[in-house]
């Protein structure tokens, strides 16, 4: 079989399983939906911003809103 179709089938196939958890998150969330997946959105870009932030003081270098040293 041709790599380049498996590559196509398989994003079909991704494709129509996130497409289907959407609709099954919609339907079952119902009015809530909108207000669940934005907190989760916030939690999840929080945490994410916090893993970025480590990784920042691991390599010895000051988040964005501190006043750098060579910044004056």
């Amino acid at each position: 079989m041709k790599p380049w179709l498996l590559d196509r089938g398989m994003l079909v196939l991704t494709a129509l399983v996130l497409a289907g958890a959407a609709w099954a998150a919609i339907h079952y969330l119902g009015d809530s939906y909108f207000s669940v997946s934005t907190t989760v959105l916030i939690v999840v870009l929080l945490a994410e911003n916090w893993r970025l932030h480590k990784l920042l003081r691991e390599h010895g270098i000051k988040p964005r809103w501190h006043k750098r040293d060579n910044e004056e």
